[in-house]
C-alpha cells in the first residue's frame, strides 16, 4: 500500500509543480483504495487467499457469503476499504 501513498505523493507534487495557479480540489489523487477478491466456491476458498489479501493491504479483508443464481449455489467474496493515512 505504500505504493499508492508514494504515488499520491509524487502525482501531487508533480502537479503542483508544472501549475502555478491551482486549486487543491483540481489534483488529481485518490482517497481509499477498494480491493475485491472472488467470487470463489465454498469448497475452493482457503485461508491462504485472506493471508494473501492482508499481506496485500495490511488489512484483513470482510468475508461475505453470497447466495446466488437460479441454483442458488454459494460463493465468497473477500474485500477492504483502505483509506490513505494523508488526508
Amino acid at each position: 500500500m505504500t505504493r499508492y501513498e508514494k504515488y499520491n505523493h509524487i502525482l501531487k507534487s508533480f502537479q503542483i509543480s508544472k501549475n502555478s495557479v491551482f486549486k487543491a480540489k483540481d489534483i488529481v489523487s485518490f482517497d481509499s483504495l477498494e480491493v475485491q477478491a472472488g467470487h470463489f466456491k465454498l469448497n475452493s476458498f482457503f485461508g491462504e487467499h485472506g493471508l494473501l489479501m492482508a499481506n496485500l493491504t495490511g488489512q484483513y479483508p470482510n468475508v461475505k457469503i453470497y447466495t446466488h443464481g437460479k441454483r442458488l449455489k454459494n460463493t465468497v467474496l473477500a474485500s477492504t476499504k483502505i483509506n490513505t493515512a494523508k488526508k
